[in-house]
């Protein structure tokens, strides 16, 4: 629609001249802009619908791209890299015309990554549940199930995007980091719960001789907290700052904020030593989960979702604070 309301205006306003509409396509990945959501899915209906357009009324079209691009990721991010109708790497067209387009053509190993860490996670709760002197609540389970969930749903996913959003040894440390952040949360959260351990503050890990006196769940879940406000608060400080070409790492970062916000509504933190640390992580979360969304537009979900993520870290550092006020 918006193609064929501006070549007709471009046609009031110079009639009786040939018009060549010079670039038109859409990206097969990316992050999104508004509610513009580049996927294979997305492409393939934009370009079935540009060429009927063009059948139907006449228009000369020129589609972008024949081949994708991959240089320019370094210039305009994974989107810039996508918007060919043939892959660079197989060579092979991304979708064949009127056929059905999967936008997850590898569904089922993201599936069985997806059990493997729900696996991991009741596992790792039975582990803790060993040291336990009684027997593990009801609610607790519920808690390692959510956490299993977040992980479970978002974890293959979160592997099918590293190659994707990934771009030089600096784009891939920082995505790798992102997801094996996420995956020690699978690990450590539930058994943490499992052992009744409670979400001790950052102090435990800044503090060596504090360390040295706490349990060993509580230790590797301060590392975990510290971790992911590292992790979280990184992209937050991206997409606040510079965030034209940045991607939202929703998927890679969903386990670790999920598994420390469950953990921090499940049982009152151990609040001791919490202080600077907890404060300032936790406005600017606060800021850039208000922030984003509203800078990308409510439309854009990647947004919202990323917002989410900062606003449940957030809420786990107040839980945090909110433990050591009241002793």
């Amino acid at each position: 629609r918006h193609i064929d309301e501006t070549r007709q205006h471009v046609a009031k306003m110079f009639p009786g001249k040939e018009i060549l509409i010079g670039e038109t396509g859409w990206p097969s990945a990316g992050r999104m802009r508004e509610g513009a959501l580049p996927a294979p899915s997305q492409q393939a209906l934009v370009m079935h619908e540009l060429l009927k357009l063009a059948k139907e009324k006449g228009y000369r079209v020129n589609v972008i791209e024949a081949f994708d691009q991959p240089w320019k990721r370094a210039n305009e991010g994974t989107v810039g890299g996508h918007w060919g109708l043939i892959d660079a790497g197989t060579r092979e067209p991304k979708f064949h015309w009127g056929e059905p387009v999967s936008d997850h053509p590898f569904w089922r190993a993201q599936a069985a990554v997806g059990v493997a860490i729900v696996v991991l996670a009741f596992g790792a709760a039975l582990y803790g549940a060993r040291k336990r002197a009684k027997s593990v609540r009801p609610r607790d389970w519920l808690a390692v199930a959510l956490i299993a969930f977040a992980g479970g749903a978002t974890f293959g996913p979160a592997l099918a995007a590293l190659p994707l959003e990934s771009l030089g040894w600096i784009g891939w440390t920082r995505n790798l980091a992102f997801v094996a952040v996420s995956l020690g949360a699978m690990a450590v959260i539930p058994a943490a719960i499992g052992a009744s351990v409670r979400l001790p503050a950052l102090a435990i890990v800044l503090d060596g001789a504090r360390r040295r006196q706490e349990d060993g769940f509580a230790v590797a879940a301060a590392a975990v907290l510290a971790l992911g406000v590292l992790a979280i608060g990184e992209a937050a400080f991206e997409l606040v700052f510079d965030p034209r070409y940045k991607d939202f790492p929703i998927n890679a970062l969903t386990p670790v904020a999920a598994a420390l916000a469950v953990f921090a509504l499940l049982r009152l933190p151990a609040g001791a030593g919490a202080g600077m640390a907890e404060r300032t992580a936790f406005w600017w979360l606060l800021v850039a989960g208000l922030f984003v969304p509203l800078n990308e537009t409510l439309q854009n979900w990647q947004a919202l979702w990323f917002g989410l993520i900062c606003l449940a870290l957030a809420v786990t550092l107040w839980r945090v604070r909110a433990a050591r006020a009241t002793g």
